[in-house]
Parts: C-alpha cells; structure tokens; sequence
C-alpha cells in the first residue's frame, strides 16, 4: 500500500513520552512457552551466554509462499517451522504472506506480491546487523536489538530500536519508507535522511547507469492511517502504537513547495513522428530534446480506448517493448519534466502515433494453464490465473483487457495470480495474456492470447464519503482566464495514482497522472472559455480505479489581449506552413507544421464558419512553444453545415496574438 502524502499526522511530544515510557520499569510479559519476554514485550529465542542464531524461522505462512535456500536450484512452498538461511530468497504470491523470526526477538512481516534475499544476519553488538535485498513488495519490521537494513533499487533505510515499514511502488519503483516508532534513516546516492517517530520518505527510483543524481529523499509526516496500517498488519505493536495514536500532536506543516514557472520554453518531441504509424513488433523509441535543469521525466500515453499508462524515464528517449501498448488505434502521448525535488517543471505538446495489432513474437516459451481457452467463469468467487515457468525468467506482467478496452496490468515474482471475480465488473469477453522479463527488467518471450468470458455483475458506486473530497477550487468557482490554478483533494489510504479528468465546454476529455493531491494547471492550456468539469480518479498500485470523487465545475472567460489591437503579423515571422487543402477524403487525422522565429506559444487558430479567424474568438490549440518548428495532429475535425474549415498560425506573446497573414482552408467529406 503506497502510504499518504498529505499533511501529515504525528508528532515530536509523543517521541519524547516514548523515550520517557521506555526509561521505566517494564512489565514482565508472558510468552507462549511459559518462559519470559524482553522488556519490549518480544520473544528471544537465544538462552543467555549463547551465540545467536543467524538463521530466521518461518511462521504465520499463509498462501503462495517460496523460499530457497543456498545450494538449492529451486524454490519450493514454504510451511511453519522453516528455516531461512542467510543468502537464501523468499517469494509470496498475490495471497502470500508469512513471518520471520529472529533469534533476538525481531520480527519481520512480509506481504503479498514480495521478492527478497536474506544478504545478511551476523553478530553487532548485543543484537544482530540484518540486512535485506529487496526487489519489490513489502516488508514490516519490528525491530529487538542490533540494525536492520533493507537494500532496494532505489536506495537504502534502515531501522535501529524502532518499527519500519518498506513498500516499492511496483510501476515506478519508487520506495516509501515508513518510521513508526525509534530511528530511522534512508540514503541514495544524493544524500542521507534521518527521521524519528511520526517521519517517513520517498526514495524515488533512478537509473544507476546514468550520470544524473537521483533527488534526495522526501522528508514526509505519517498519517493515523499509516498508523492504522501498522497495527493490522503487527499485532505486537497494538500497545506502543496506541499510545503513540491517543498522545499524538500535529507536527508543523513541511515547508510549502513553490507552484513552478514556467519557463520560456519547454522541449521538444522527437520520435515517433507525430502521426506517424509505427511498427507493431518489437519496441517503440520515443525521445525528445532535453530540459534544462530536468532530473527526471514521465511519459505519458493515452491508449485509443482512452486509458493512459506512465513511464518514468531519466534521459531524455525511452524504449517502449510493444506489447505494452497492444490496442490498434491512434495514440496521443506527451512528456513532463520534474526537477532534484520532483516537481513538474513543464509539459510537452500531445503528439500522436498510430499502430497494428501487434505481433507477439517467442510465444513458444512458455503457455498459459489457466483459465482454458473460451472459459466462462463464475460472477462470484476467486478466479486463478496461471501459465508455465519462463526459463531465466525471473518477473511476469499479467495483462487483463477488460470488455470496455481498459487494462488491468499486474506485476508478479510467481506463476499464478488470484483475484476476486469482482474485480472484474463488466459482462462480455476477456482477453489475456503474460510478459515475462529478465533480471534485468528487459522482456524475455509473451504467452499467446486467450480469451474468457464471465456474467457481468454492476460496477461499485462510491459515495463520495468513501473516496476523496475534492477541496479547491470551490464548486462553481470563477476561475481566471490566465495564469497558474492548484487544484487539489484529499488523499486516499490505497492510493498508488490519481488522474485529475478536466471536461471542457466542447466536451473534450483530457485526463492527467498525479501522483500526489495537487496538480498546477495552467489556464492557458484550456482555452476555450465557458463552463469546465473536472474529478479524480483514484487507482491503486495495480493501476485499477478505486472509486472516483464527486464532479466539481469552473468557468474560465475569454481569454484577450491585455493592450491595444491584435498586430498584423510579419510574413517573414513564419515559414515551413503545411496543412490540408482543399477536399479532403477523411478528416479523420490531419496533420499540421509551421516554423517561426518569434518567441510565445505556437497556435493553430481554426473555425467553421469565419473566414478570418482571430485567435482569441475561435477555437484554437496548442503546438508548441517558439522559436523553431511545430507539429500537431487533430482528429476532431468533423465539420457540418458548412464543411468548410478556416485556420491560420500565430504565435501568443506578452498577452497578444501575432497572426501569420495567411488564411488556409479545407473541406471535410
């Protein structure tokens, strides 16, 4: 479960009654064997004046549970009792969840979905130094004496007399380090953050080939969720925790980040072309120009069907492996730039990229076992999803497309994936199939397709009391026509993203990944004026809609020039004009491209029934930013009485149009 980001709960007093609670007399807990616990309530299973066991015993296991240990070549079901030597590795499937016992009395809880090594349990001190090699999942700690650290792709934390939590985001591999009780820290290679009782941080994911430093660890407060969260999770915990709940004070806000400026300009987009076709086997490359002072960027792709999927890139091109966009269609993508404190610096312009059904090449190296081809499964009940073992394959995505054309992808360590036949809610025909990928996260082979069908059963409607509250602006607020507006809404416990969906007067869907409560929209990047909706979609980590908040509405008015006339324009400011002309056979996909050498937002300016359209009259869109050369491919052109379309190109600076004086036309079918 991704912990919260928004402020935030917990606080320094109850730390220092901790401390104050911990120099008192202790009662003396029974134990289940009769015998005594530690001070803190755990049981050591080490008699005093012997060595302490560097081994972990199994307990707790329920569900798909895997260990293997040294010198074994496979893993195997684990049971109660088991014993986990050092540099062994255990895995639990989408129901797995199991707890390890060490020999001082600290116990580690890992849940469902998890991959790790046991890389270390030697003599420190009075304790032991236990060390975690974790590639994704979650783990509780509760710590009894000695360190325990927990190694991830993103970064190191780990946790010295204290509660810890470890959960990595299994889509952007970012890790979400929770400090319950004690001190912590977590580290990059950026820079080092300690944290107390009440603190926790992101360690956000980077490449470790590159030479861009990732950002620093994000200082964040807990919530009483995450407390909550604790608690179900580690029942030992039920007394400390409680007191920490019920002596809680709010700690100061963090300090309020800055809404970002725009710059002059944003980067540009390379490959593909826009509207180009692309071919359906193998990988997509996109790329674009660098952003200065960029870290970090997030590509974005709207599907056909209208669901978007995020990637997190740290140079400036990303490899896409095709079978991850499967839909035939036409697909809109752009990319946003954060900086060191992952704060969105700017968006590119939405280009678009069409392709076949794609090909699924190696299909022969492994199948699927179940569900049967053209099964029909039950409305109610659990549904097992499971395939054969890739050879030197060591992670599977399972795809589900749903009846409607929306994605359920889910990451697994394991051959087999159960889920609840309600998170399937619509009636018709899936289809479904399996990736399998290499330890170094490059695809390996895809399973062939197969499809199943199953009775529809209503899609859950949320109040808006279980999901989140949408907070500013107001219902029915006045917004500007210009210039930077924060939207934001209350966070959700289960919440991996959000998408904040914007509906303008014209019916027009645009939808944005978050992945915190806050998004800057900029007014000029809704220029039609009139009344917009917008809500939030919450998902959880395996990208599925959780619910979604209720419907807010604003008006935005006219957006003008702030002084003096539109200026005519200068025949020289623009070249390179390429667009329809002329009867067209389809105004399915037209595309456009002009060159300036003036500095502003390039637009093309359109209307159906003036000859000479203004800019700030008409409809309008957004190719870029100047100077140098801009594309944009539209597809809503679908004209009636008349069928004829007017544009021209101009350039929006310091609150003014300037046109280029060519006026061009074209008809529609």
């Amino acid at each position: 479960m991704k912990p919260s980001s928004s402020l935030l709960f917990s606080g320094l007093i109850f730390w220092l009654l901790l401390i104050l609670a911990a120099c008192s007399a202790a009662p003396v807990l029974p134990t289940p064997s009769g015998g005594q616990a530690s001070p803190s309530g755990f049981f050591s299973t080490s008699k005093p004046g012997q060595p302490l066991a560097t081994t972990a015993t199994l307990s707790e296991v329920s569900g798909l549970v895997e260990i293997k240990n040294p010198g074994e070549s496979e893993f195997r079901q684990a049971s109660n009792g088991d014993i986990l030597q050092v540099q062994g590795q255990v895995r639990t499937g989408a129901d797995g969840r199991a707890r390890l016992n060490l020999s001082t009395g600290t116990i580690i809880r890992v849940a469902p979905d998890s991959v790790f090594t046991f890389a270390v349990n030697e003599p420190l001190e009075a304790g032991l130094l236990t060390r975690l090699k974790m590639q994704a999942g979650q783990v509780w700690i509760i710590l009894n004496g000695g360190r325990a650290e927990v190694e991830t792709p993103s970064g190191t934390a780990s946790v010295r007399g204290s509660y810890m939590s470890i959960w990595i985001d299994p889509e952007l591999g970012d890790v979400w380090v929770t400090c319950l009780e004690g001190w912590c820290k977590a580290e990059n290679p950026t820079a080092v953050l300690e944290m107390v009782a009440g603190q926790g941080c992101t360690l956000y994911s980077f490449d470790p080939e590159s030479n861009i430093p990732p950002p620093p660890p994000q200082l964040r407060y807990l919530t009483q969720t995450d407390i909550e969260q604790f608690l179900a999770h580690n029942p030992e915990a039920q007394q400390v925790m409680q007191a920490m709940a019920a002596t809680a004070t709010a700690l100061p806000p963090l300090p309020p980040v800055p809404t970002p400026i725009p710059p002059a300009s944003c980067f540009d987009l390379g490959l593909p072309v826009n509207g180009e076709s692309v071919v359906a086997t193998n990988y997509i490359q996109f790329d674009w120009n660098d952003q200065p002072d960029a870290h970090t960027y997030l590509l974005v792709v709207t599907t056909p069907n209208g669901s978007q999927k995020a990637w997190r890139a740290w140079r400036s091109s990303y490899q896409l492996d095709v079978r991850e966009v499967p839909t035939a269609g036409t697909y809109r993508w752009h990319v946003i730039a954060f900086n060191s404190s992952m704060q969105p610096i700017c968006s590119s312009g939405p280009w678009t990229f069409s392709k076949a059904e794609s090909t699924t090449p190696d299909e022969g190296c492994f199948q699927l076992i179940s569900p049967a081809q053209n099964a029909v499964l039950p409305e109610t009940g659990l549904i097992t999803f499971s395939w054969q073992a890739c050879p030197n394959c060591v992670k599977y995505i399972l795809t589900i497309i749903q009846p409607n054309g929306s994605e359920i992808n889910k990451v697994l360590w394991t051959t087999s994936y159960t889920l609840d036949s309600s998170s399937l809610p619509f009636g018709g025909t899936y289809t479904w199939y399996v990736t399998a990928y290499d330890s170094n996260s490059n695809p390996v082979c895809c399973s062939g397709d197969r499809t199943f069908t199953k009775p529809g059963t209503p899609v859950p409607t949320h109040e808006p009391s279980t999901c989140v509250s949408l907070l500013s602006p107001a219902n029915g607020a006045s917004l500007p026509g210009m210039g930077a507006v924060e939207f934001t809404w209350s966070a959700h416990p289960q919440a991996a993203r959000y998408l904040i969906n914007f509906v303008s007067p014209n019916g027009f869907l645009t939808t944005i990944p978050e992945i915190s409560t806050t998004h800057t929209r900029y007014m000029e990047s809704l220029p039609m004026a009139g009344q917009h909706t917008w809500w939030v979609t919450v998902l959880d980590s395996s990208l599925r809609e959780i619910c979604s908040s209720q419907h807010f509405t604003f008006t935005k008015p006219q957006t003008k020039p702030t002084a003096g006339p539109t200026k005519p324009g200068n025949v020289n400011a623009f070249w390179g004009q390429i667009g329809p002309s002329g009867a067209q056979a389809s105004c399915a996909s037209l595309n456009f491209q002009v060159s300036t050498s003036l500095s502003g937002s390039i637009r093309l300016i359109y209307s159906y029934s003036n000859p000479n359209p203004t800019g700030y009259d008409s409809p309008h869109e957004v190719m870029g930013h100047g100077p140098g050369t801009a594309f944009i491919n539209l597809t809503c052109f679908e004209a009636d009485d008349p069928d004829i379309v007017y544009y021209r190109f101009a350039v929006y600076q310091n609150g003014q149009y300037i046109h280029d004086p060519m006026i061009y036309s074209f008809s529609c079918p």
